[in-house]
């Protein structure tokens, strides 16, 4: 028996169901999208959240190297360690560890302060 299209009834029927999955599978990956893209931009918005946490620090315990203090005086991190750290009129570091090696830090607010003072 032959009916819409010359197909059998039974090829109807497959048409039908394979028509239903499609649709539903489609549906399905919409969904998922959706769901995905919210997921992603929470766990994006957490992340963020939890890295200022970490990173930020009251203005007054904030250290910076040489490089970040150069970087914010427009000098290069050379001028620093070299000649500028010795001058009285620059601010005094902090040095971590013992020996000639120790790194240096520098307070954040002094470093902006000076350079407020600079600027005057």
């Amino acid at each position: 028996m032959i009916s819409r299209n010359g197909l059998t009834p039974l090829c109807i029927v497959q048409n039908d169901f394979m028509s239903q999955i499609i649709q539903t599978t489609e549906s399905m990956l919409i969904m998922t999208n959706e769901q995905l893209q919210s997921m992603m931009i929470s766990a994006a918005k957490q992340a963020v959240t939890e890295y200022v946490k970490r990173t930020s620090k009251p203005d007054d315990k904030e250290l910076w190297t040489a490089k970040q203090v150069g970087e914010y005086l427009s000098v290069t991190e050379r001028t620093i360690l070299d000649s500028w750290s010795y001058k009285s009129w620059f601010p005094k570091s902090s040095v971590l560890g013992d020996g000639t090696n120790a790194p240096r830090r520098w307070f954040a607010k002094d470093v902006r302060a000076f350079a407020k003072n600079r600027q005057s």
